[in-house]
């Protein structure tokens, strides 16, 4: 089976020329195909495996289809069978046949060859006739292999040369035979024209294909390329290398959200960058930080955490400075955050004491005890408290003794001399002085000598105590008896009392009757024996001895001994009878012959 190589017109075993287009027909001799031509068509069905020539040429790597011409250039000249020359722009006669190389068996599909330009031979694919689809092939010779793209001399060119278009003979004139169905024959110009531009756009259609091809397939493999780039920056991400996997995002352009994963990236860079600056207390930058994220994560609560630690370590400095007016105004605007209460209050607690301390240098005792009360145990507040009432209890007894209430003023300044506040143990002895003084005069107008004596004693040398001392020692009287009980009457008993010669102390003696009944007092000066007569009875007899008198009330006060007489055999009582005289013998005299205990002024 053949097909005319100008138009694809069918043609019958036996044409010369073509029907249609009058172009002469060349017999050649079939030639067996070799085994890489009976493989291709197979290979060729599929439309996708066309694709591989395309691509290799745009990858320049031509290689198979070099090697035939760089064969044939390298070959001797004697070795190649001349090719006749084809040119289409003329007719073919008949006297002149023109080759055709597509003579192949009827059972194979036919190869086309085209002329190849000078530029480097392009791979053909697809280029059928109108008709039924042709396979395309490329024959090799058997040898030696022929290029099939440059048509040679019948003398070889040099290398570097250029095949000239093939010569074509005119066609003649008279028409063809006709041919079932009978076609209208066409113009030989207007179909070479049509022919050269199916030719045409076949080429620029598969070179077209070809260019879609390579770009399609550069276009997924970038799109591969692109993906793995992605897979890779999402891994960098996951890792926690922002600072790769940004630039990578960066380098992916507008790839799926790789714009929103560099400002993502972005963000975690600068998160973390303001929590390390944070963790390190530069809290004034990572709030600069933390305010440029806006509401990412938790940037807005840490730049107000970070504000609030600014703010609570200017309250800190301020209470450190002593500043507590401000810093428990800049803790309560803090309200719960952290400590700030208590900060608060310990503010407030020294704001208090500072102002207790005020009003106790001011002397207003009052308000400043009131404060360090409520204060409690806080520094020395108790103590402060207590010397505020010391200073209360003190000033108010100042003004007591200014109104000579000295009693008064002493109750108050005895628990202050405890402490020795102040002067106060000198003005409690002021105050006993003057009271003591105060109570010696009036014990002297009531004719208690004894105890005017005492006080004037203890009133310290205040005013004339000293004076008044003298003025309550009494004279001594004569010896002898100073009372006598008048139902106590009768002298049928005679009494002497002996003292000691040397001892100048006067001597006081009462005479009790049996029923404790005073029945006679005797006064005996120093050396002196007075004698004394009493009524027959029985008698306790006491005797006190001393230096100052101070009458027959008080006697010699306290400071003298007071004693109760003992017969030698113990008894107390002394038995008088009528008409006897009795010799009494005191203290060490010489053949004393009485005995003596211990007896108190007040139960003498």
């Amino acid at each position: 089976m053949q097909y005319c190589t100008e138009c694809g017109e069918r043609l019958s075993a036996g044409d010369r020329f073509c029907n249609n287009c009058g172009t002469a027909v060349v017999q050649q001799q079939p030639q067996e195909p070799t085994q890489q031509q009976q493989q291709e068509p197979a290979q060729q069905q599929e439309p996708m495996q066309q694709q591989e020539p395309i691509q290799q040429y745009q990858q320049q790597e031509p290689v198979q289809q070099q090697e035939p011409i760089q064969q044939y250039q390298q070959q001797e000249p004697q070795q190649q069978s001349p090719q006749p020359i084809i040119n289409y722009n003329q007719p073919v006669y008949p006297h002149q046949p023109a080759p055709v190389y597509n003579t192949q068996p009827e059972n194979l599909p036919q190869t086309v060859y085209i002329p190849q330009p000078e530029y480097p031979p392009q791979p053909l694919y697809n280029t059928q006739p109108e008709y039924p689809p042709q396979t395309v092939y490329n024959p090799q010779p058997e040898n030696p292999p022929q290029p099939v793209y440059n048509y040679q001399p019948e003398n070889p060119p040099q290398q570097g040369y250029t095949q000239p278009p093939p010569y074509y003979p005119p066609q003649p004139e008279y028409p063809p035979a006709p041919v079932n169905p009978p076609a209208p024959k066409p113009e030989r110009k207007k179909a070479g024209t049509k022919k050269l531009a199916i030719i045409i756009s076949s080429c620029a259609a598969v070179v077209v294909l070809a260019i879609a091809a390579v770009i399609f397939l550069n276009i997924q493999a970038d799109r591969a390329a692109t993906a793995a780039a992605y897979e890779e920056a999402v891994t960098l991400m996951e890792q926690g290398r922002y600072a790769r996997a940004k630039e990578m995002f960066l380098e992916l352009g507008d790839y799926n959200d790789s714009e929103d994963l560099v400002v993502e990236c972005q963000k975690i860079m600068d998160y973390e960058m303001a929590t390390q600056l944070m963790d390190r207390g530069s809290h004034r930058e990572a709030k600069t930080a933390f305010e440029a994220l806006g509401s990412y994560r938790n940037s807005s609560e840490l730049a107000i955490e970070c504000q609030k630690i600014m703010d609570y370590e200017a309250a800190v400095q301020l209470l450190n400075n002593g500043n507590y007016t401000a810093a428990k105004a800049a803790f309560d605007a803090l309200g719960n955050f952290r400590d700030s209460a208590v900060l608060a209050a310990e503010c407030q607690t020294e704001i208090d004491y500072i102002s207790a301390i005020g009003f106790m240098e001011s002397e207003s005792y009052e308000l400043a005890i009131v404060i360090f009360t409520n204060l409690g145990s806080y520094k020395d507040s108790e103590e402060l408290a207590e010397e505020c009432g010391n200073w209360i209890n003190y000033i108010e007894a100042v003004a007591l003794m200014a109104a000579e209430n000295h009693h008064a003023a002493r109750d108050l300044l005895t628990p202050l001399a405890d402490v020795w506040f102040e002067d106060s143990i000198f003005l409690i002895q002021d105050c006993n002085n003057i009271i003591n003084y105060n109570d010696g005069l009036k014990a002297l107008e009531d004719g208690l000598f004894y105890t005017a004596y005492r006080h004037f004693r203890m009133a310290g040398g205040y005013s004339d105590a000293y004076e008044k001392m003298d003025l309550c020692i009494q004279d001594q009287p004569a010896s002898g008896q100073i009372y006598r009980n008048p139902d106590y009457t009768g002298s049928a008993v005679s009494l002497r009392i002996r003292t000691p010669r040397n001892d100048t102390r006067p001597t006081f003696i009462k005479i009790y009757a049996e029923n404790g009944t005073l029945v006679s007092s005797v006064f005996i000066r120093g050396g002196d024996s007075p004698t004394v007569r009493l009524p027959a009875n029985t008698y306790m007899i006491k005797t006190a001895y001393g230096e100052n008198w101070f009458g027959p009330d008080e006697m010699f006060g306290d400071d003298n001994a007071y004693y109760q007489t003992l017969l030698l055999e113990g008894s107390t009582l002394y038995a008088f009878q009528r008409n006897y005289n009795y010799t009494l013998t005191l203290r060490d005299a010489v053949d004393g012959n009485v005995g003596t205990q211990n007896e108190s002024r007040g139960g003498f």
